[in-house]
């Protein structure tokens, strides 16, 4: 299997994000399952589900999941940047609550 590499930072321009996973999964085969999630770094990575991160990621982090997208047989993907931006946009929260709580656990 191919080395899985970030598509982005989490820190970064959400809307370039959006539009590159919105890219991808359109341009994909049908019926293919793509799931993206930001690691403990903050980097957003979009895998198959089949990929073994992703399936270690979806096993044993389900809190770093962003969102899950599937492109319909015979249909176009029905997400725009804006929804995809929206989940990005929800994911820097949890990952900045996250980060804090973990960094008040460290200085107790």
């Amino acid at each position: 299997m191919t080395p899985l590499r970030p598509i982005g930072h989490i820190a970064g321009n959400l809307p370039i994000l959006a539009v590159t996973i919105v890219y991808r999964v359109r341009m994909a085969n049908d019926a293919r399952q793509y799931v993206c999630w930001v690691d403990d770094d903050g980097c957003v990575y979009l895998a198959l589900t089949s990929h073994p991160r992703a399936n270690a990621m979806l096993r044993h982090a389900q809190e770093q999941r962003v969102n899950t997208y599937r492109k319909p047989r015979q249909a176009p993907f029905p997400c725009t940047a804006t929804d995809i931006t929206d989940d990005l946009r929800q994911a820097r929260a949890a990952f900045a609550q996250r980060t804090l709580h973990e960094a008040s656990e460290a200085a107790a």
